[in-house]
């Protein structure tokens, strides 16, 4: 950071805050963006991505057992 080596304390936290609140800012407009982005396809309900869960974890429990 040899670039702003040379300016004073107050002037490089301002440069930071204001680098921070950019970023915060663009992460927000992007979240904003895809969550707000209609999808054709329907989501599961909450029930079938349980079931799925424990079925999958069930499966993985019993591979790493070598039980079937």
């Amino acid at each position: 950071m040899t670039l702003l080596k040379d300016k004073p304390v107050h002037v490089r936290k301002r440069i930071a805050l204001v680098c921070t609140g950019i970023a915060g800012l663009l992460l927000i407009v992007g979240m904003v963006i895809v969550y707000s982005h209609n999808s054709d396809k329907p989501s599961p309900n909450a029930l079938t991505q349980l079931s799925h869960f424990y079925t999958t974890l069930v499966q993985s429990g019993q591979s790493a057992f070598g039980h079937k």
